[in-house]
């Protein structure tokens, strides 16, 4: 998959009290949602996931840790489109969590075509072993 970039934002690091008062988020989660806040606010600079991990002390299994958590928790949505052959991923920093899917995948016409809960729906289908003509 094509490495992704944030969308971004403007202006100083201004964090929601929704995520610093949620009881269900880890530290590490909130820490991380705090640093990608007050970066993607840079202008002039398109910051991937990697560049994130980078930044880090912490190894690649913590920092994956807290960014599937703020996947699953609805603050962090990654957009995957199809962009002239090519597949392009843009994620999003929420200031509140939405319920639902995280991963979303576009057509090129921008349209949802899928996410992440119907095809791990459609992986949970026993599939049945076609059928054969007699002979």
């Amino acid at each position: 998959m094509a490495e992704g970039f944030f969308r971004s934002k403007k202006g100083f690091t201004v964090v929601q009290n929704e995520i610093t008062r949620d009881v269900d988020i880890s530290l590490k989660a909130k820490g991380l949602y705090l640093v990608i806040q007050a970066y993607i606010s840079m202008p002039d600079r398109k910051w991937t996931k990697e560049d994130f991990m980078r930044l880090a002390k912490e190894g690649k299994k913590a920092f994956d840790s807290a960014w599937k958590e703020l996947k699953e928790s609805g603050y962090l949505k990654v957009h995957i489109m199809s962009d002239n052959g090519r597949w392009r991923t843009e994620y999003e920093l929420l200031d509140e969590p939405e319920e639902g899917p995280h991963t979303l995948y576009h057509n090129a016409d921008g349209k949802v075509t899928s996410d992440n809960l119907q095809r791990a729906e459609k992986k949970k289908i026993p599939r049945t072993a076609p059928r054969r003509l007699k002979k």
